[in-house]
């Protein structure tokens, strides 16, 4: 995805102090600080780039019979996701937007031809319609796909619920005639931008995207449409999928205090804190969004905050998808220097790490809200459905709430609602006598566990002076925040020209309380295949498996819940084992500690200069010797005159296993000095640029490539 809402941030923990410059002039040693590793989560760890269990939503959208389906165009592979996700062409649950000139490691493969390659980025922010079956995958904040079309590629983050984390994938030779194929990426590559480990986009005003008039106008100048999307897109879709991201981005921290937080699940405290937990993800989503913080019993808010100081003494980090906004120098998107478009300032660079965005000291009734409306987030209106159909039964104990109303009168073709009692009971809204009607607000106390929000309301049963207002049958009635169903409302003394006061008598029904009972039972349930409340990721699956049948729905069973071969290609080796062919070439040896992370894959974003066997390493490190000195002279160099991001990247630093160490500093100055004594032999000065005379530092991008790449497609992609 570009290295591209407003809530959480960073991901590795690495803060580098950029060089300072003292008063004689001589550049300080860097000086790099370490946030401490207990305040991540471990979602936001690289980890293995397999799945460690399960599979990605993108493999379980697209692979058959042991083999992944891709059907080309993009627009046909668009439709394939929504139709099995239980959306449409339509009625789309996706956002796209079109970024000719972004920030992806894959920017340089349409220089000179940005506007006629844009990158198109997908994220899927909708839920399907309530009709499509319940056990269809969710896509909602789970699916993202950024397709570059001349280089027949597309990257994905889809999630992964039995791993409990977002998957990174590339789709290889993805062009007409080609033969796709799907291998993992390199987590640790991808974590240099994706900070969060998952899905990232810019904040407003997405200037780089079709959202921003003046990108809309230049791309309708080559066409009107590219894979189905019109060139001058609209700001909603950029809103949209930045929204999208920021809400992926609660899920590591949700998953953290689920696993960690509450405990080891042989601890009868752990399992009461998650079955807490689940009760208010449910009461959510069941609300409509209002339900209060879990209630956690004293025994497991004790363990709570035990468990949090022992994982997250330092705070737990709260990561974000937020990257700043950019607007891209324009007049180098053409001629013969078109390579300088490409440039980004490191101030608005995804490589540079991000602070989060906030840091969560104790487990507050704020933050348990939070992660119980992103644990509810894990089903849609679908499962809701099958769930309140369950609840209701007729042995249900109802309440009765008596509310005292402005007179009615019944030869109007409009009634408004008006009504309220001591206890706090409180309704406003409208009925029309020929059809349906609204309610704004609707408490049956005072407090938030009684609040119904604003609803739609049914048909008029009338009946002497009596009026009954029932809930619309195509729709779930209204619950409130401790998951209590509206079941009727009617209305007393309503006349034709009435001056009197109408009463109002509201019913509810408890029926939470079945679902409630069933989690309960749960706390004392330890089977293997049978546990609710055990330490593994939280998941739709699991809940849809174990809860919803207790209650008598039958659901058919979700994706295998092991790792499987679905990734038949050679998966690129981790930094530990990278490039044992160029570890041997001359001079590249010391490289690979800190480099071989990104550069020793068999991808050509980012330059793989690593890669291959010695000869061909040792051509590829002199060639591009310029830009590596360029970029580990950036340590050096005082923040405000830096040109590039320095590499390696702080943010990349700690899955590399390397530290703010002298060390660490050593292997820097080791290998800026090889570079350096490379160009000295090429009749180079080794000197760090600074801007130009433009003042943007695109002179960089002139510097000799580290690969030869091959010449762009020329046709277009419509």
């Amino acid at each position: 995805m570009d290295c591209a809402p407003r809530r959480l941030a960073l991901l590795f923990a690495t803060v580098c102090t950029l060089g300072t410059t003292t008063s004689a002039g001589k550049a300080q040693e860097p000086a790099m600080t370490v946030t401490p590793a207990d305040a991540l989560p471990d979602a936001m760890r690289p980890g293995p780039d397999l799945p460690p269990a399960g599979q990605s939503l993108f493999d379980t959208l697209t692979r058959r019979d042991g083999k992944h389906h891709l059907p080309f165009p993009f627009t046909k592979l668009l439709a394939q996701l929504e139709q099995r996700g239980g959306c449409s062409e339509a009625t789309p649950c996706s956002r796209r937007v079109l970024i000719p000139l972004g920030r992806s490691l894959q920017r340089p493969a349409a220089i000179g031809q940005f506007f006629q390659h844009p990158r198109v980025v997908v994220g899927f922010d909708r839920e399907a319609p309530a009709s499509k079956p319940h056990d269809a995958p969710l896509l909602r904040d789970r699916l993202y796909l950024g397709y570059q079309d001349n280089t027949g590629s597309i990257e994905v983050i889809s999630y992964n619920e039995a791993a409990g984390r977002f998957e990174f994938q590339l789709v290889h030779d993805y062009r007409a005639g080609g033969t796709p194929r799907v291998t993992p990426a390199r987590r640790v590559l991808c974590a240099s931008c994706h900070q969060n480990l998952g899905p990232i986009f810019s904040r407003p005003l997405w200037q780089e995207s079709n959202a921003d008039a003046q990108i809309g106008q230049r791309l309708r100048t080559v066409q009107a449409r590219f894979h189905g999307i019109a060139a001058t897109g609209s700001v909603d879709q950029a809103n949209a999928l930045d929204e999208s991201t920021d809400r992926a981005s609660h899920i590591a921290t949700a998953q953290a205090v689920w696993q960690k937080g509450c405990g080891d699940a042989t601890s009868r405290a752990a399992r009461s804190c998650r079955g807490a937990l689940l009760r208010a993800a449910l009461q959510w989503r069941l609300s409509g969004g209002r339900a209060s913080a879990p209630a956690l019993d004293k025994t497991a808010s004790e363990a709570l905050h035990a468990n949090w100081q022992r994982h997250w003494s330092q705070g737990l980090a709260a990561m974000g998808a937020d990257i700043p906004s950019r607007m891209p120098v324009l007049t180098h998107a053409e001629g013969t220097q078109a390579a300088r478009a490409v440039h980004v300032s490191p101030a608005l660079d995804p490589l540079a790490t991000r602070p989060p965005q906030a840091v969560l000291r104790v487990p507050d009734a704020t933050t348990l809200a939070q992660v119980a409306a992103t644990l509810g987030s894990f089903f849609d209106e679908a499962d809701m459905r099958v769930l309140d159909r369950a609840l209701r039964a007729p042995v249900t104990p109802m309440q009765d709430t008596v509310l005292d109303c402005h007179p009615v009168d019944l030869r109007a073709q409009r009634i408004s609602l008006d009504c309220r009692n001591p206890q706090g009971a409180q309704i406003s809204g409208r009925i029309y006598l020929n059809g349906r009607g609204s309610l704004d607000s609707l408490r049956t106390g005072s407090g938030n566990d009684g609040d119904f929000g604003a609803a739609e309301i049914g048909s008029l049963r009338a009946a002497h002076d009596r009026l009954q207002v029932v809930p619309l049958r195509e729709r779930r009635p209204p619950r409130d925040a401790q998951g209590r169903a509206l079941v009727s409302l009617e209305l007393r003394n309503a006349r034709a020209g009435s001056t009197a006061r109408t009463a109002l008598r509201l019913q509810t029904a408890d029926d939470f309380a079945t679902l409630a009972s069933h989690i309960d039972a749960a706390l004392t349930a330890r089977g293997v295949n049978d546990d609710l409340l055990d330490d593994h990721a939280f998941s739709r699956e699991r809940v849809q498996r174990l809860l919803f049948t207790r209650l008598g729905v039958r659901v058919p069973a979700g994706p295998s819940q092991a790792p499987h071969a679905l990734h038949a290609s050679p998966a690129p080796a981790t930094a530990s084992t990278a490039g044992t062919a160029g570890a041997t070439a001359p001079g590249s040896t010391p490289f690979h500690p800190l480099c071989a992370s990104c550069h020793d894959t068999a991808e050509r974003f980012p330059p793989n200069f690593l890669h291959g066997n010695a000869a061909e390493v040792d051509a590829r490190l002199r060639r591009c010797a310029a830009r590596i000195y360029q970029r580990l002279a950036m340590w050096q160099v005082p923040a405000a005159q830096r040109i590039k991001t320095p590499m390696p990247p702080a943010s990349v630093l700690p899955a590399a296993h390397f530290d703010a160490s002298d060390d660490t500093r050593r292997q820097l100055q080791a290998l800026s000095d090889i570079a350096a004594r490379w160009l000295r032999e090429d009749g180079q000065l080794p000197r760090p640029l600074m801007p130009g005379r433009d003042g943007d530092g695109s002179d960089y991008e002139l510097l000799p490539t580290c690969v030869e790449e091959p010449a762009p497609s020329r046709g277009l992609q419509r």
